[in-house]
């Protein structure tokens, strides 16, 4: 069975409006936590190593954090963002985090001090890639409407 333009614009525009969606939320996510959550200095207190599956891998290095609220609870976290390089990280370095209060384990962001282009690209991947996905998307479709359109009037 053959696809029309129609369908594979309507898939483009679905899959750019779901990952997009699901991007928009993590943007949204974070901008919640930097504007309403609280705000704490986070300390570099031991660097994880992760290696692939294949022997050929190579390690990947991720700092873990601990911070105390003001309730004196010390939360320590996986900073969900890692380095191949080991010395990109330092034990008894500082970086700034936002949490969530009532769930400081679960809904945190880790303010990373580089602020690369890297890092506001990754932050906002899953809107690109709906981006990527939706606007050729709209454009086959709108542009196999218009084609459907003049085709039915010249068989009228």
């Amino acid at each position: 069975m053959r696809t029309s333009a129609l369908q594979t614009g309507m898939i483009m525009m679905a899959l750019g409006a779901g990952t997009g969606t699901v991007g928009y939320r993590e943007v949204a996510d974070i901008a919640d936590l930097k504007r309403n959550g609280e705000r704490a200095i986070s300390t570099i207190v031991d660097i994880d190593q992760f290696t692939g599956h294949k022997a050929s891998d190579r390690p990947t290095y991720s700092p873990i954090v601990e911070w105390e609220t003001p309730g004196g609870e010390r939360v320590r976290v996986d900073a969900p963002f890692g380095s191949p390089t080991k010395s990109s990280y330092r034990i008894g370095a500082t970086l700034p985090v936002y949490y969530d209060p009532r769930q400081p384990r679960e809904r945190f962001y880790i303010d990373r001090p580089d602020k690369s282009a890297g890092v506001w690209f990754m932050d906002r991947l899953g809107l690109i890639i709906g981006a990527i996905f939706f606007l050729p998307g709209a454009f086959i479709a709108l542009r196999a409407i218009r084609e459907s359109r003049r085709k039915n009037k010249l068989f009228r």
